[in-house]
């Protein structure tokens, strides 16, 4: 059985900020190529202990080896301060997050980055490399095969 965190399924990314009486969560699932998944972004503020549920927040990723870049803009959030994103990266390497907040308290937009590696293949997954290992030795197989039975 696989436990998050060991070698074979990583775990969720939690990375807390306080910025401008703003307490900030921003949870990343372990990312994969072509795999959907759900990033969440909590925000509270700190001075009154409440969700921030009315917030505009502009979500960009900075897929860092191939120069891609997306911008996804939220607004407002669940009664818990949860705004939620769906995102699928294209390609594997660092992937960087910046999140800017707007909201009718702050004159400027709270800004925040961090950065999480987006993997080639999902934990259950077979990589590409495997793939062709075993395609080669599957044709090897029926050459040899092929071959004995011409020489018969």
């Amino acid at each position: 059985m696989n436990h998050p965190g060991t070698d074979n399924m990583p775990m969720i990314q939690v990375k807390e900020f306080e910025k401008n009486d703003l307490s900030i969560r921003i949870k990343v699932p372990p990312l994969y190529v072509e795999q959907t998944a759900e990033i969440v972004l909590s925000v509270f503020e700190t001075k009154k202990g409440t969700p921030l549920t009315d917030a505009y927040i502009d979500l960009t990723f900075d897929e860092m080896e191939e120069g891609i870049s997306e911008t996804i803009q939220l607004e407002g959030s669940d009664e818990y301060g949860d705004y939620i994103v769906e995102y699928r990266p294209a390609t594997e390497g660092v992937l960087e997050i910046t999140v800017e907040i707007f909201n009718a308290n702050n004159q400027s937009p709270v800004t925040l980055k961090t950065r999480a590696i987006v993997m080639a293949d999902g934990p259950h997954g077979i990589s590409k490399s495997t793939k062709y290992i075993f395609g080669g030795i599957i044709m090897g197989i029926v050459m040899l095969f092929l071959m004995g039975r011409s020489w018969h």
